[in-house]
């Protein structure tokens, strides 16, 4: 899929650390036209947490000042219709949704990373398995918890679309359609509850992490040099 990265050595470029010197994780790639790029490596369970809290704020204000003044027709119900609008409610609440996991999973992968602990696969099991770690199983009681899962689902209806999670008018099936969960009340009550389990879940792995923090030896190759061609930035 990718070109493969071809590098020479060059002694010149071979510079002498201190030990004990932190260094920097990079992940290489390459461009066709800007050629070897390093990019250092990231704890993407906070962007995409930053990323669910834009979207969810978004959606409220949506809420607030756009589904709040529509009329109320003769059926006592307001109808959203405008598809600029139905694209913006779908848009923030699907990125909420999908962020949120994703915040979840990348934590979970930092967790299991770094403390080189193996949480298992399934979903409740990792997650049981951090709390334990971090010395908290009282978070399975959490509001949070129970709303991770119910914005879990609606994260899988939005990538798994069948016939009844698309459109359904049950009772409270209707819950179960993202549009419609998007447009409800369920936002803002999940995610309040998310947010405050995820800073406390975040809080904790801060305080335990530090136990992991120890020197180590890290096999590199050092004076390495691309040869891949390159595009100059621009002159100011």
């Amino acid at each position: 899929m990718g070109k493969s990265l071809k590098y020479i050595h060059d002694p010149a470029l071979c510079k002498p650390h201190k030990k004990g010197e932190p260094v920097m994780l990079v992940q290489p790639a390459l461009h066709e036209r800007y050629g070897s790029i390093f990019i250092a490596k990231a704890r993407f369970w906070i962007f995409h947490f930053n990323q669910a809290i834009n979207s969810f704020n978004a959606l409220m204000k949506l809420q607030e000042s756009e589904i709040l003044l529509l009329p109320i027709h003769d059926s006592n119900s307001r109808i959203v219709y405008n598809e600029k609008l139905l694209h913006k409610i779908y848009t923030h609440g699907t990125s909420l949704a999908i962020n949120t996991k994703l915040t979840v999973n990348h934590f979970l992968l930092e967790v299991e990373t770094k403390s080189k602990t193996n949480l298992g696969v399934e979903i409740d099991q990792r997650l049981n398995a951090t709390y334990k770690l971090l010395k908290c199983p009282e978070l399975v009681k959490h509001n949070g918890h129970s709303a991770y899962h119910e914005i879990e689902s609606i994260r899988n209806a939005v990538e798994h679309p069948t016939p009844n999670n698309t459109y359904n008018n049950g009772s409270s099936d209707w819950a179960t359609v993202p549009m419609a969960w998007f447009v409800g009340e369920r936002p803002e009550k999940t995610f309040a509850a998310f947010d405050e389990y995820m800073r406390t879940l975040s809080n904790k792995w801060d305080i335990v992490a530090k136990q992991y923090e120890k020197p180590g030896s890290i096999p590199v190759k050092r004076g390495l040099q691309s040869i891949h061609q390159f595009q100059k930035a621009p002159k100011a």
